[in-house]
């Protein structure tokens, strides 16, 4: 995965739909770097160009200082497309099943 740092970055240059995003959060006097899904909300996008509000989390969709951004793969599959909630309690005997997630 590659770090596009955002710096002098144009709004032509910015990329579209979501992206893992490098961003400076205030910390008790200093700035910690964190890292979200984000997106560019442009301005070229909007008729009215004070429309737009930059960098912004994908939810919430609070507005962030982002430092570098990177793209990501391509979106994963939904494992259960096609399934009703009954065929994945049947499948895996919970309605929430871990796939293989840390922390479910």
């Amino acid at each position: 995965m590659e770090w596009i740092s955002t710096k002098e970055m144009k709004n032509e240059d910015a990329p579209n739909g979501q992206v893992l995003v490098q961003y400076l959060e205030p910390s008790w006097g200093y700035w910690s770097v964190e890292f979200a899904i984000g997106y560019f909300d442009n301005p070229k996008d909007y008729t009215n160009p004070n429309d737009g509000e930059g960098w912004k989390l994908w939810n919430p969709e609070n507005k962030i200082n982002v430092i570098a951004y990177a793209k990501l793969p391509e979106e994963m599959k939904n494992p259960f497309d096609g399934k009703t909630q009954k065929d994945v309690y049947k499948e895996h005997g919970t309605y929430t099943p871990n796939l293989g997630s840390v922390g479910l």
